[in-house]
């Protein structure tokens, strides 16, 4: 059952490539403006051809994200959290993500956004996309709260 309350929590398992792990990412339901933003900007056309918003999803992502099972993210070798009562939290953990784990954040954006699942089964359906990576200040969204 999906929970569509306000500030309900949604968890999802996405399988990490690089470090062979599952990563459990804990975000809230998107709103209708961000899912309305993802659905129209998600493509970009330059000529005849059309490019993945990959900036787009990644700010989307960041958005919606709220944290991560601790331990699934380290630095340094050591477990990170973004719980705030924890011992291992990390102040800034949401910018640590961005610069560190955009594929993961990329993943992440495609199953809540588009309703895919964060399968190793895609691996290679995207090989022949250009990326494009956009200034977050191009997307029209409120301010996100957390950190």
């Amino acid at each position: 059952m999906r929970d569509i309350a306000d500030g309900a929590t949604n968890t999802m398992v996405i399988d990490d490539g690089r470090s062979g792990s599952q990563i459990e990412l804990y975000y809230r339901n998107p709103t209708t403006q961000e899912e309305v933003t993802y659905k129209t900007l998600q493509y970009k056309k330059s000529g005849n051809k059309f490019t993945i918003n990959a900036g787009l999803k990644v700010t989307l992502a960041l958005a919606v994200l709220t944290g991560f099972r601790e331990g699934d993210f380290g630095v340094g070798g050591k477990p990170i959290s973004s719980d705030p009562a924890s011992s291992n939290y990390l102040e800034g953990w949401k910018d640590a993500v961005k610069k560190n784990a955009s594929d993961i954040l990329l993943a992440f954006a495609s199953a809540v956004f588009e309703g895919v699942r964060a399968d190793k089964e895609l691996t290679g359906l995207t090989d022949n996309i250009e990326y494009e990576v956009v200034d977050d200040e191009s997307v029209p969204l409120g301010s996100s709260s957390g950190a």
